[in-house]
């Protein structure tokens, strides 16, 4: 599966053609190769979350080339992103949205793929995002490399230095003629609660953790730990990484809105043949990723509360994941005895490999927004936890991302750890 290098040709400033930067490394976002920062702000938070802790249930070498530097090796991948991540960043501290192309790639490989890159214009979204992951990056790396985290630490302040000055909402709309991922959003106001959460942690500082009081007084959805919603990164920062800094005001409420709108999940996963913590109306593009963020809000109540049912609740969505579930198959390729084949993934679709890139989870089935060609194929009567094509045009049910599978790792490395006992 290996290939040469890609997209190494400096990437061209969308509002001003004239300006060139060099923005290599970094993840491809999903079956396309663009790269997007809240996307992949809110992956790598998964990664550091899942080793802080469980650091025993994701501690094997994974035979990278930065294997056996003494750094744990879910610290090694996760540092190809942040060094990424850091050359997204303008001089006035705010984050470009994205580093696309115009228009998605044809299905060739990723060395292939010669058409120019873009740093798209800057969002308060991905500033907000990008500030939070840094800002808790920069605690992690700390003790492995000091230099590393204080660049990390200071972009993150130059970011919120940024949103400071930039209070009121920055969307991001696709230019026109851009037609790659939007990831639009409607608000700000997560990111910067996240972005409050962790500089407090990194900093101590109080303004910070006045900040994130403000924010979450204004309201938070504080169990979605997907790239829409990051509330929940502020509370899992608060609930367990400063609970001490936090004050007794706000640990005590966050924890008492976190357990209770948590419970909703596990009544979900009661009411479900196969314990799938998900109501069937929201069987949408991408659907493994609510499941597996409410896993991870069942695994976050069980180290607070020490309640068993939560814990069981979130293995079965990882059962779930690997099979147990309406369809009989593994979502994630190379796995079990009937996993998915064909993915939409261009690496996977354009390699001369038969069997696809294995590890990648699919987004899994989606009736909410399917394809027309999707909808004339499963028609209306199938049910929506079977409504998935195992087809690699299907984008709309079995495409791949890095915050599908970023999630499953924190699972993942929590249960891991229980095993490991």
């Amino acid at each position: 599966y290996a290939h040469p290098a890609c997209h190494t040709a400096p990437a061209v400033d969308w509002e001003d053609r004239n300006v060139r930067k060099k923005v290599i490394g970094g993840w491809h976002d999903a079956g396309d190769y663009g790269k997007y920062v809240g996307p992949g702000a809110v992956t790598v938070a998964h990664l550091l979350y899942a080793f802080m802790l469980f650091p025993s249930g994701c501690s094997d070498p994974l035979n990278i080339p930065e294997s056996e530097n003494g750094i744990p090796d879910i610290l090694n991948e996760a540092r190809y992103e942040l060094e990424w991540l850091l050359q997204m960043q303008r001089a006035d501290g705010a984050f470009h949205h994205k580093l696309t192309k115009a228009r998605f790639a044809p299905f060739i490989m990723p060395q292939e793929d010669q058409e120019t890159e873009y740093l798209m214009p800057v969002s308060s979204c991905a500033t907000g995002a990008a500030c939070a992951c840094l800002a808790l990056a920069s605690r992690v790396y700390r003790a492995f490399d000091a230099p590393f985290a204080n660049r990390m630490l200071l972009s993150a302040l130059r970011a919120w230095d940024w949103l400071g000055r930039n209070p009121a909402f920055v969307p991001f709309q696709n230019p026109e003629g851009v037609r790659t991922g939007q990831y639009g959003d409607q608000s700000d106001a997560d990111e910067r609660f996240w972005a409050a959460c962790e500089l407090f942690a990194a900093t101590g500082e109080a303004r910070f953790r006045e900040a994130a009081e403000a924010s979450y007084a204004r309201g938070q959805q504080l169990t979605q730990f997907g790239w829409a919603n990051v509330g929940g990164l502020g509370a899992l920062c608060c609930l367990f990484d400063v609970k001490e800094k936090a004050g007794d005001i706000l640990y005590a409420a966050l924890k008492k809105d976190f357990l209770e709108q948590s419970e909703a999940y596990l009544a979900l996963s009661q009411k479900s043949g196969y314990g799938t913590a998900l109501d069937p109306a929201h069987y949408v593009w991408g659907s493994i990723l609510p499941i597996m963020s409410h896993a991870m809000a069942m695994i976050l109540n069980a180290l607070i509360t020490g309640r068993e049912d939560m814990r069981d609740a979130a293995l079965l969505q990882w059962h779930y994941a690997l099979g147990m579930n309406a369809l009989d198959t593994c979502f994630v390729t190379g796995f079990g005895e009937k996993s998915v084949l064909h993915p939409h993934h261009r690496p996977s679709g354009a390699d001369d490999v038969e069997a696809p890139v294995p590890g990648l989870i699919s987004g899994g089935p989606n009736k909410r927004f399917p394809y027309p060609a999707t909808k004339e194929k499963l028609g209306e009567d199938t049910p929506p936890a079977k409504y998935f094509l195992d087809e690699t045009p299907s984008a709309d049910t079995n495409e791949i991302a890095i915050y599908w599978n970023s999630p499953a790792i924190f699972v993942g490395a929590y249960l891991n750890s229980l095993t490991l006992k």
